[in-house]
Parts: structure tokens; sequence; C-alpha cells
């Protein structure tokens, strides 16, 4: 046809696009349209969560929200949603983006919270977070193999960490 588009209702993707002005190519999400200029991205979503995010590696990417917000991002450019909220950032790395495809999850500089977030998609795990006060994180850089499994995972992060943790196999929960 005319025009290359796909739908992302939820997950993860990293798209590699060759520009071509005659065919262009778009992806729909929850939260707006992006227009891919010949790039390679990376695009999540998350419609439950009401969380957006599309990190450019190289090329250009237009996104159009629903909001009617617009974002020309350049090389490593974040876009992202988060409670309705809508910003534009620099990434800290472009590999911490993308490692998940070499089933790693990156875990310098983030927030407990988000990287949480981050296990519930890799282990394929629910993780409830009974506290107040989140635990204090202080990886300036690093990685965790993801078929090293969750609990090696949380034992690695509990030598930073002043945390404890159960896991409920039925329930799929920790």
């Amino acid at each position: 046809n005319n025009s290359r588009n796909i739908r992302l209702n939820e997950g993860e993707i990293f798209l590699d696009v060759k520009r071509d002005e005659r065919k262009p190519f778009s992806v729909s999400t929850f939260a707006g349209e992006i227009e891919v200029l010949g790039t390679k991205s990376n695009v999540e979503v998350n419609s439950q969560k009401q969380m957006f995010e599309t990190a450019l590696i190289e090329g250009s990417v237009k996104v159009a929200t629903c909001a009617g917000e617009c974002f020309l991002m350049k090389p490593n450019d974040v876009v992202r949603m988060k409670d309705n909220v809508w910003s534009q950032e620099r990434m800290r790395s472009p590999y911490s983006v993308t490692c998940w495809m070499d089933g790693l999850i990156d875990i310098s500089n983030i927030p407990f919270d988000e990287l949480m977030c981050e296990f519930e998609k890799a282990f394929d795990v629910n993780v409830v977070i009974v506290r107040n006060e989140l635990p204090e994180l202080t990886f300036n850089r690093g990685k965790i193999r993801i078929s090293d499994g969750v609990e090696s995972a949380l034992n690695l992060l509990k030598l930073s960490a002043d945390f404890e943790y159960d896991i409920d196999r039925t329930a799929n929960t920790i």
C-alpha cells in the first residue's frame, strides 16, 4: 500500500525502519501516533497503567499525543506519558533502553519502584510494595540477567538496599 502502519496495544517493540517518503511508517497506540521518519527506536505501552514511552536511538520521530501535544525527537530523546503527564528528556544511555533484547535489565540510577515495574515485565510477576518509604538503590551502573530469575535479581538488590521480600508462587506475587 501507500503506507506502513502498526498498532501496539500492549508491550514493547524495537523498530528499525528504513526511511521511505513514498511509504510513511507509523505506530498507533492508546496514547497517540508515532510518525517514524527513518529510525531505530523503542516503543513501550501499557494502557492499564496509562504508561507510554518511546526512546529514539537513531534518526527522527514525531509523536502526536491524543491530548493534542506534539514532540519532535532527536537521537537519545525519550518521550513518555506517566499519570497523564507528557515529558521529553534525554535518556540515560541508549543501551539502557534496548538491553531487554539481550535478556538484561539496566539497574543504573533507577528508583526502586520503577525497577520493580521492570521486574514485573521481565519476570512476569506482580510486585506489591508494602512500606511507606521506598528503599534507596545505590547502583550507578550495572545490569541484571533475566535468565538468572527473579530471586537472584532480588538477592542482588538486597546487597545494596534495605528491604525484605516474600514470594507467593500460587498468586505469582512478590
